[in-house]
């Protein structure tokens, strides 16, 4: 007997863990949605995440000129979520990078110029050094 396909919603929904999860993610969806009110428009569009940890609750945004500013004002922030019933104790701020940046510190390859390669040839012709005239020899045929 042929099964019949289930919609994606149902199965998060109505799996243990999955359905925890969504509800998880939901909770936090609306914490920030909350948070976000409470702030003003320029700030609130580099908060990324909001969520609570242990009565903490613990700000996300991406630089750290933004993550100062929310620092600035936690303490009116805290006072305005607990007068909306949000039950927390202590207010952090932490900065994140968005997925795509992370990872990026490589730095790009650099070619040596053929015109530099000359000046390097021509320079190290004039080294009395040996060992500086050959590695600026080794040096220049990079550039060829």
């Amino acid at each position: 007997m042929p099964r019949i396909p289930r919609a994606l919603g149902d199965i998060l929904t109505h799996s243990g863990s999955a359905a925890a999860l969504v509800a998880q993610i939901r909770e936090q969806s609306a914490l920030l949605a909350l948070v976000k009110r409470e702030l003003e428009a320029s700030v609130s569009a580099h908060l990324l995440a909001a969520l609570i940890r242990k009565k903490q609750l613990v700000l996300y945004t991406d630089s750290s000129a933004w993550a100062s500013r929310l620092r600035f004002g936690s303490r009116a922030l805290r006072d305005r979520l607990i007068d909306r019933g949000v039950k927390i104790e202590k207010l952090t701020v932490r900065i994140t990078l968005p997925s795509g940046n992370r990872g990026t510190n490589r730095h790009a390859a650099r070619q040596l110029s053929l015109e530099n390669s000359i000046l390097i040839e021509k320079t190290a012709k004039t080294i009395d050094d040996s060992g500086l005239r050959q590695a600026l020899e080794r040096l220049s045929r990079h550039g060829r």
